[in-house]
C-alpha cells in the first residue's frame, strides 16, 4: 500500500491488531540479537550500516515474523525499499503501508503511524534531534507500537536516537554458492547492543 497524500492518512490509519501482547516475535536466528529475545511492544531499536552491508536487508528481516502473525508495518522515508527482496523474504506485502516523504514530514508521519501500526520503521538519512526523537520515543511507549530507525549508508553513529532500547549495525554482507546452484544463502555479519542490557554485546553472522 502506498499513500504520498499525508492528509489521505486520516482514513488509513487504524488499529492494527487487537492483539495487545507485550512483545512480537522475530524469526529464531535473531533472538539473540535482542533484549527478551523479541521485540517489546513500545521500544524503540536502531539498525544502521554502511551500503551494501545489509542494513536494509537487517529491518526487513526484523518485521517478517510479525507480518506473518498478522502485525502490519509502517514504512516512512526511503523512497527504495527493495520490495523483491523482501517478497523473497516470505513478507506479505499487502501488510506494508509505504510513505515517501522528506525529513520535514517524517517525524509527523511516523508519529502518526504510531498510533494505529504494530511496528514504525523510520529510514533517515542523517541524525534526528533530541527533541523529535523523544517525541516519538513517548509516542511509541503511549501506544504500544514497536519504533524503529534504520540509518541506511552510514557505519557510524555519533549518538543513538533518544529512548533507543537496542542497535544493530551491519558490518559486512556475503553470499553463499552452493556449487554451481543460484545464489542459495545470504549472510549478514552483525554486532547488537543494548544500553538498558549491559551484559548483552554480541558479534552474530545472520542468515537471510
Amino acid at each position: 500500500m502506498k499513500v504520498t497524500n499525508l492528509a489521505k492518512l486520516q482514513g488509513v490509519v487504524e488499529p492494527a491488531s487487537l492483539l495487545m501482547d507485550q512483545r512480537i516475535e522475530v524469526l529464531d536466528h535473531l533472538k539473540d540479537l535482542l533484549p527478551g529475545g523479541s521485540l517489546k511492544r513500545g521500544s524503540v531499536g536502531v539498525v544502521y550500516g554502511d551500503f551494501g552491508t545489509g542494513a536494509t536487508s537487517m529491518a526487513f528481516s526484523l518485521i517478517s515474523e510479525a507480518v506473518s502473525g498478522g502485525s502490519f508495518v509502517g514504512l516512512v522515508g526511503l523512497h527504495s525499499w527493495g520490495f523483491g527482496a523482501a517478497a523473497d523474504m516470505g513478507i506479505d506485502l499487502r501488510r506494508l503501508l509505504v510513505i515517501e516523504c522528506g525529513l520535514s514530514k517524517a517525524v509527523e508521519v511516523a508519529s502518526l503511524l504510531l498510533d494505529g501500526f504494530d511496528i514504525v520503521v523510520l529510514a533517515l538519512d542523517g541524525a534526528i534531534d533530541y527533541r523529535s526523537s523523544r517525541s516519538l520515543a513517548n509516542r511509541a511507549r503511549v501506544t504500544k507500537s514497536v519504533l524503529v530507525y534504520l540509518f541506511s549508508g552510514t557505519s557510524s553513529i555519533a549518538h543513538l536516537p533518544y529512548g533507543a532500547d537496542f542497535s544493530i549495525r551491519t558490518k559486512l554482507s556475503r553470499w553463499e554458492l552452493l556449487g554451481s546452484a543460484p545464489v542459495s544463502n545470504r549472510s549478514l555479519v552483525v554486532e547488537a547492543d543494548s544500553a538498558k542490557w549491559p551484559n548483552m554485546r554480541s558479534k552474530s553472522v545472520v542468515g537471510l
